[in-house]
């Protein structure tokens, strides 16, 4: 896995509920929500750990996905 211990984001991003999706957007500089580490498992199949969160470029990420598009 990468260094956020979760796996890729591309994976798991477009499977979030709108509820997790601002979950995570309110908490970028912490471990994800509860919530949000149980939809990624349930989107991938893989176990996410407790305290897991987004590196710097998963950030950089979900700020592209955040921008309108033209």
């Amino acid at each position: 896995m990468n260094e956020s211990q979760l796996p890729p984001i591309e994976e798991w991003w477009p499977a979030l509920s709108i509820e997790a999706r601002h979950l995570v957007l309110e908490r970028l500089d912490q471990p994800l929500h509860e919530r949000v580490l149980l939809e990624i498992e349930r989107a991938t199949g893989r176990r996410v750990p407790d305290g897991a969160r987004l590196s710097r470029t998963e950030v950089g990420f979900v700020d592209v996905q955040q921008q309108p598009v033209d």
